[in-house]
């Protein structure tokens, strides 16, 4: 492409050091605290050595050169400091081959500045003398600056030095303080680890990570700025893009370069210069895999290669059982390459799992497969970055002959496999990594790229419930609706979407979908205590019970029998619910939803002090069930207590928002009708109606900005509006509902977040007593609609009446 920024894949020396740092991720943190280092050892008399750690491939040499670059660009250190960068992979077989390597390349930056040292001084002589001749030589070029010796592979430097050079160069570091040292490594050896080896506890070290999927994606977002490569930009922004981003750091691991090559030919007419750039880079890193695992004694080289045939991760118990090694053996081997860097491991309950920290030493077992089949790495890349119709078209401009037409015939076969694909298992990898409670952001992104790119149900329907256990529910409804789209027949999706969609308050699609489900599985118990569980929720009492009553004869379960036994409460059959709750804890569905369940059927019946004492029951056994507590809260004040009614309401206002305490409180309505029917002295009314306000305005003022718990006043205020379907209030005389209606006015003058529902209150109060639609004309349209969906009006008479 014409323009575009040039990255060197394999030596960021030679890309410019503007493109460097506007490419840069990651580890700026990092980058800044070393320049701060360096910057103080060109400075001051304090040195620093530092040793960056980390695979080929990740970044290292990036980072050395954009610390060199910053270090020449800052004019007080530019006086003061003299850099020698050694070339890669020289052999330095002793320290004197050593400091002559460092003198070439300060000749090299600095010309004569540092001219080479006389032959006839070293021709001849013992390492003794060259040692000390090149030191005083080094010195004496040095003339008071400070040196920056900047070696990568420190690893293979000490291995040539042996013992006694890494002696001499300690010894040279701790006599001359005018040396830093920027190094890199390909792994904490020995050399500088070892408490008996001469360089242990001298370097500060730093472990470099692998890229994180966001990271990859913004190093290909940055290249492709820098490149003008609007075509790349767009979709690396797009769910998509970002899936296949996610999935290509999935199979090849978080290195840097394999992003660069990416981004060098991540258009549509390079197919074939991909390949070969991924078959150069591969040629380039097997032999670094190769010697790394001969490095490994023989059962942690075993439980590796093993790991290089697997595309997931692995038990410690399947590990043990597939190499013949007991568990105890397999789990120390694994402790052991863990803190080697060779593999992770992670917890998924009680079982340890794991898999390659570096996924492309699976090509250590690849390149060594007689059979000669392309490489997988490549094949699934591939797979990712074109879907199959992009892929397809792209073939056409190609013979199918030769490594290519492998590569080309490799992929269409992997297009046609069906289940989960590369894309596919690195979205589900992920999305399981997520930490419960951490980063929601992170978890919905990683569902968008779900929804946009997978064929398979299960992912969007896990992706779903992943979200609904955050609260995202709209997000959540994306998964499940394309979990539909995929399987049709099925009844879990439709179950699930359902659920979604009565959690939004979507209550006809909610009621569609449940109905869906069980059109697929008619027999599912399941769906049934779905639709009743929804049915209850929309206040459809008789059709919430009819379906629980069929959930009951599929499959007898205590939860189902409880949940009728709710919907019985509230269609006032107490006698029955009662049942269902004994039904309920037969079947072993024990715990604080029978009991309070029973306990507020007692109370229905007038059974105060049998329901005492369930619901007592059920708020000890659970706490945090806000039904109990209003309940307990309701019993208590046909008992004649309010002062233990009003500590439980506190109690009940103060507990956080969980599963155990829905935003909406269930059974506030029965405890403002109880102070209605519980007293006929209207002075008793404003007391209770007043301390009930001025107990959820007291919560509400202690709660911190930010508390996303409904309002107290607010809950008290909707109970309110809900109560008026009691029917206290339609035996109750008229003038007690004048005064009653007046004692919440009162109170919505001290506490204003009432004065909507007060208004609505005694508008609903009119109609109870006169059955006249027309009053409700004194409201607003919106607060009408409120109105008309809990007296269930018929919107047509509603429009005749108007008209009239």
């Amino acid at each position: 492409m014409a323009g575009r920024a040039f990255v060197s894949r394999f030596s960021p020396n030679r890309t410019d050091p503007k493109i460097l740092e506007a490419i840069f991720v990651q580890r700026h943190k990092l980058a800044e605290i070393w320049f701060g280092r360096l910057r103080d050892s060109a400075l001051t008399e304090v040195k620093h050595h530092l040793l960056a750690i980390g695979p080929r491939g990740c970044g290292k040499s990036h980072l050395v050169a954009l610390l060199v670059a910053r270090l020449q660009n800052d004019p007080q250190v530019g006086e003061r400091l003299r850099i020698a960068w050694l070339p890669e992979d020289e052999t330095t077989p002793s320290f004197w081959k050593f400091l002559l390597r460092i003198l070439r390349a300060l000749n090299a930056r600095y010309g004569n500045e540092f001219p080479p040292p006389p032959r006839e001084e070293l021709e001849g002589a013992s390492d003794e003398h060259r040692s000390r001749a090149l030191t005083e030589h080094l010195l004496k070029g040095l003339n008071g600056h400070t040196l920056l010796v900047v070696v990568e592979n420190l690893d293979d430097v000490m291995r040539g030095l042996k013992s006694e050079g890494q002696k001499r160069w300690r010894a040279f570091l701790q006599e001359h303080s005018v040396a830093a040292t920027l190094a890199t490594s390909q792994q904490l050896t020995e050399d500088v680890s070892e408490r008996d080896r001469p360089f242990f506890n001298f370097f500060q070290i730093e472990h470099l990570s692998p890229l994180t999927a966001d990271e990859a994606l913004l190093l290909l977002q940055k290249i492709a700025t820098q490149s003008a490569n609007t075509e790349l930009l767009a979709f690396l922004q797009t769910p998509t893009g970002r899936a296949r981003v996610r999935a290509i750091r999935h199979v090849a691991g978080g290195g840097h370069r394999v992003f660069i090559i990416l981004s060098e030919f991540a258009t549509q007419e390079q197919l074939d210069n991909l390949v070969a750039a991924f078959e150069e880079l591969l040629d380039e890193l097997t032999p670094y895999y190769q010697e790394r695992l001969r490095w490994l004694p023989d059962q942690q080289r075993e439980i590796v290669e093993f790991l290089c045939r697997q595309s997931r991760t692995v038990a410690v118990k399947e590990i043990a059982a597939e190499l013949y090694l007991s568990e105890q053996t397999a789990g120390s081997q694994l402790k052991g390459l863990k803190e080697k860097g060779y593999v992770t491991g992670a917890t998924v309950g009680r079982e340890s799992r794991y898999e390659l920290a570096e996924p492309l030493m699976r090509l250590c077992i690849e390149v060594k497969d007689p059979r000669r089949e392309p490489i997988k790495l490549i094949v699934d890349f591939l797979r990712i970055w074109y879907d199959r119709e992009q892929f397809t078209s792209l073939c056409e401009q190609f013979e199918r002959d030769g490594e290519l037409g492998r590569y080309i015939d490799a992929v269409l076969k992997g297009f046609d496999q069906k289940g989960w694909g590369p894309v596919d298992q690195a979205l589900f990898h992920d999305l399981n990594g997520v930490e419960e409670g951490k980063d929601p952001q992170h978890l919905v992104r990683i569902v968008e790229e779900i929804v946009s790119t997978t064929t398979v149900a299960k992912l969007c329907m896990t992706g779903g419930f992943k979200l609904l256990s955050i609260q995202r529910r709209a997000e959540a409804l994306g998964a499940f609706r394309r979990a539909c789209e995929l399987e049709p027949e099925e009844s879990n999706e439709w179950m699930a979407l359902s659920v979604a969609l009565s959690l939004l308050n979507c209550r006809g699609e909610s009621l569609r979908a449940i109905n869906r489900a069980i059109q697929s599985q008619p027999t599912e118990s399941v769906a049934w205590g779905i639709k009743g569980y929804m049915l209850a929720s929309f206040d459809r009492y008789e059709e919430a019970v009819e379906a629980f009553d069929r959930a009951t004869e599929l499959e007898p379960k205590g939860q189902y029998w409880n949940n009728k036994a709710f919907a019985l409460n509230s269609l006032e059959r107490y006698r029955e619910a009662i049942e269902a709750c004994d039904r309920a804890i037969e079947l072993k569905f024990e715990g604080a939803y029978p009991l309070y369940n029973r306990g507020r059927a007692k109370l229905g019946l007038g059974q105060v002090r049998e329901a005492l004492d369930d619901l007592r029951r059920a708020v000890e056994l659970n706490g945090k069930l806000g039904n109990a507590r209003e309940g307990l809260a309701e019993a208590h004040i046909v008992a004649g207590d309010w002062d233990a009614a009003e500590r439980v309401l506190a109690e009940k206002f103060d507990l956080p928002l969980s599963n155990d305490n829905d935003a909406r409180a269930w059974h506030l309505p029965n405890v403002i009708v109880a102070i209605f029917s519980g007293a006929a002295d209207r002075r008793v009314w404003l007391h209770r109606v007043r301390r009930l306000a001025e107990v959820a305005a007291a919560e509400q003022a202690r709660r911190p900005d930010g508390d996303t718990r409904p309002k107290p006043l607010t809950q008290v205020g909707y109970s309110l509006v809900q109560s008026l379907t009691q029917s206290a209030y339609a035996r109750a005389h008229a003038d007690a509902l004048g005064a009653w209606v007046e004692m919440w006015q009162e109170a919505a003058k001290a506490h204003p977040d009432l004065s909507l529902s007060a208004r609505l209150f005694g508008v609903g109060v009119r109609y109870l007593r006169t059955k006249d639609e027309r009053v409700l004309l004194d409201l607003l349209q919106e607060e009408r609609a409120i109105l008309r969906e809990l007296f269930k009006l018929d919107d047509e008479v509603h429009n005749q009446t108007i008209a009239e």
